[in-house]
């Protein structure tokens, strides 16, 4: 969801990083998907995923359910990844997963559809948040006690917004 960047100084228009060979391998990596022979999306999976992006944004930033129309677009991108289950092993424990028949960017979509029903399904939505920097876009997950964060990362927005502040009120 956060794969458009805006620069949360205010200084440069978006960002968007889906097109960038190093952020596909680097989101792969992170996330424990295989990179290994995954080229770079093409240009229609990258816009694919930029419509899983508006989808995912939209919904969450709204605080309301997916349409039909998001709904059927969602399972159209589930039925093109063909799944089979397995039980994983980690450590001692014994766990039923979903992997991918075939690897590619259709499993790595699934995989964030899935991720994102998760989401939606499990999760406090009143805890997903905007960031509250005005020039930041970023979406988080407030974990915080009493539900009270604010900013994506409070060194960098939050800071910045503290002493925006300041100045304004010392002028």
């Amino acid at each position: 969801m956060n794969s458009e960047w805006t620069d949360w100084r205010g200084k440069k228009t978006p960002t968007d990083r889906l097109g960038t060979p190093e952020w596909s391998t680097g989101f792969l990596t992170r996330w424990g998907m295989t990179s290994a022979g995954l080229a770079a999306p093409g240009a229609k999976r990258i816009e694919e995923l930029r419509a899983l992006r508006r989808i995912m944004r939209s919904v969450l930033q709204s605080g309301r359910r997916p349409t039909r129309s998001e709904l059927a677009w969602l399972d159209a991108r589930l039925a093109r990844s063909p799944q089979r289950w397995v039980i994983g092993v980690s450590g001692s424990q014994l766990s039923p997963g979903i992997v991918p028949a075939r690897p590619g960017w259709p499993a790595v979509i699934a995989a964030l559809i899935l991720s994102f029903g998760q989401l939606l399904s499990e999760a406090d939505r009143s805890r997903i948040k905007k960031c509250a920097n005005p020039d930041c876009s970023y979406l988080f997950f407030d974990v915080s006690t009493n539900h009270s964060r604010r900013w994506c990362f409070s060194n960098l927005c939050g800071n910045l917004t503290h002493v925006r502040e300041f100045r304004n009120r010392s002028n």
